[in-house]
């Protein structure tokens, strides 16, 4: 802070201060022998300040500075407000992350341990005719080959299966690369969020990708992780982009690392890949995120 000068009137010091609040000059007056002594808290104001205080002191009465007091007021109360709906939506990082990690973020955990077990009770996708997979994908594949209805068991009530699939994988590297990135992106939504939000937000990603590799990737036999993934992706970025103090954090590299491997997915180099769950994740979780700034109220 910078001292730029001193008033002897304490009424006309307090005047003072409020017009340079008006100007967006933040200071203030403390009191001194010599009177009140005007501070200014940025460097770059000092010339500014110093300047408007010659012409104050000239004519103090000026109506100029008749209604200062009350527009003043009005800004610190504005900025009070702002400053405790932001303490609202702190979240104490260091509680957070000095807990354990089953305790900070229990959905994350959860999700992990049961792609793990059934990953392994299904001999992580080996065995295709098994009742894991049978029971848990889109559709039971016997049945699809028998009727061509993918969505057969769906109508006749068994709805879960428009979620599940995200738990099943084939092969060791599709489950790792899965929860490391589950891991990794899931956790900073859910300490931010809370669990129950973000449970939510994982049901609405994994339904719409799953849906989105039916529909438009043709056919059931599909699986993983990877939408729900890239759907958190989706929701980080958009946060990061529409609210910088929600406090979200997407490192650049690991936002083109995975568009770069989905757009790979598309072109075909790697293999059989549900890029339609891919990219309805994405979307899908880019939409949720985006759902505050068109409707501020809310919170999701």
């Amino acid at each position: 802070m910078r001292q730029i000068g001193s008033i002897s009137d304490p009424a006309q010091a307090q005047v003072f201060v409020d017009y340079l609040m008006i100007l967006g000059i933040p200071a203030q007056a403390e009191s001194d022998e010599a009177g009140w002594v005007i501070w200014v808290r940025d460097e770059n104001d000092v010339e500014t300040a110093r300047s408007n205080l010659a012409e104050f002191e000239t004519n103090p009465d000026d109506l100029l500075y008749a209604d200062v007091g009350r527009e003043a007021k009005k800004l610190r109360d504005a900025e009070l407000s702002r400053r405790r709906k932001a303490a609202k939506r702190t979240v104490d990082m260091r509680n957070q992350w000095s807990r354990p990690m089953s305790r900070r973020a229990p959905m994350v955990m959860t999700l992990i341990g049961l792609s793990i077990l059934l990953g392994l009770l299904s001999g992580l996708g080996e065995l295709r005719d098994g009742q894991i997979m049978r029971t848990l994908g889109f559709a039971d594949i016997n049945t699809y080959l028998k009727t061509g209805d993918g969505l057969q068991q769906i109508r006749q009530g068994q709805i879960w299966r428009l979620v599940t699939p995200i738990f099943l994988h084939v092969g060791a590297l599709h489950l790792i690369f899965n929860m490391y990135w589950l891991y990794i992106l899931g956790i900073q939504v859910e300490v931010l969020k809370g669990t129950v939000r973000f449970g939510l937000i994982v049901l609405a990603i994994a339904v719409i990708s799953n849906l989105a590799q039916f529909f438009i990737g043709g056919g059931p036999n599909f699986y993983g992780m990877s939408g729900v993934v890239f759907g958190i992706l989706g929701y980080i970025w958009i946060k990061q982009q529409y609210e910088p103090a929600s406090g979200f954090q997407l490192q650049s590299f690991t936002f083109f690392f995975l568009i770069i491997y989905m757009v790979i997915g598309f072109l075909g180099v790697i293999g059989n890949i549900a890029n339609w769950a891919h990219l309805g994740g994405l979307l899908s979780g880019m939409a949720i995120a985006y759902i505050p700034v068109l409707f501020p109220r809310i919170r999701i």
